[in-house]
């Protein structure tokens, strides 16, 4: 059967709260996925401080008129310490 016979034959009280919990569950994944990459950003602060960095370029990263970044082959983060300023 297909998924729109489906809704189709949902009175619209039952469609409506379909919406609202599926809605619901969309704003609990937003605040879920911002609260994990606010840990990201906290983690990459601390690792970037701790990690004793070895440097190597970065090719990848750059435009076409920029010089190569560097990244560290050990925590696997550019050498821009402003990117793990960590402000909450």
């Amino acid at each position: 059967m297909d998924k729109d016979d489906d809704l189709k034959k949902l009175s619209n009280e039952e469609l409506i709260k379909l919406r609202d919990l599926t809605e619901k569950t969309k704003w609990e994944y937003y605040n879920n996925f911002n609260k994990l990459t606010d840990q990201v950003k906290y983690l990459e602060s601390i690792i970037y401080k701790k990690c004793d960095h070895e440097w190597e370029y970065d090719y990848t990263a750059s435009g076409p008129y920029d010089g190569p970044d560097k990244i560290c082959n050990k925590c696997k983060l550019y050498r821009n310490h402003y990117m793990y300023e960590y402000h909450h």
